[in-house]
């Protein structure tokens, strides 16, 4: 499987600066704003890896294909850092996930709106044969009717 639409953790960290202060365990100072996720930040950079990773299969289940247009595969990587930064809130902070000012809920609503146009964006590739054409109405519903069936 391609990793075309894994961001990187930098991309991540743009959308979570509060997430990147040293813990003080390893060579920066507790409480340095490093910038970025690294083994002294929480979480580190490793985990903010397998978060990306988990983001992107999930982008690409939604999408149903890999976008083959250098500028689609741009805005899926931003689709993608919005869903990993989404996990590091809810794995870093669950009580705050549920007030209406917390970050998580801005983060998914960016989210939905880009899963949304990334899914527009793309080209229907879900034809199940001739004949067969399938009628897209929201990102996450796909139905496939017969010509039979649309026209009179």
């Amino acid at each position: 499987m391609s990793n075309a639409i894994e961001c990187q953790p930098s991309d991540v960290a743009v959308l979570l600066r509060a997430r990147t202060y040293a813990d003080g365990m390893g060579d920066s100072e507790a409480g340095e704003e490093v910038g970025e996720f690294t083994a002294d930040t929480k979480p580190t950079g490793d985990q903010v890896r397998g978060m990306i990773q988990q983001a992107a299969t999930e982008v690409r289940a939604r999408i149903g294909q890999e976008p083959a247009d250098e500028a689609l595969v741009a805005f899926a990587e931003g689709v993608v850092a919005l869903r990993a930064a989404m996990t590091v809130e809810l794995s870093y902070r669950p009580e705050e996930t549920n007030p209406e000012d917390s970050i998580y809920d801005k983060l998914k609503e960016l989210y939905e709106e880009g899963i949304t146009s990334l899914s527009a964006s793309l080209p229907d590739t879900s034809s199940t044969g001739k004949g067969f054409y399938s009628l897209r109405t929201r990102p996450d519903v796909t139905g496939v009717f017969s010509t039979k069936e649309l026209l009179p």
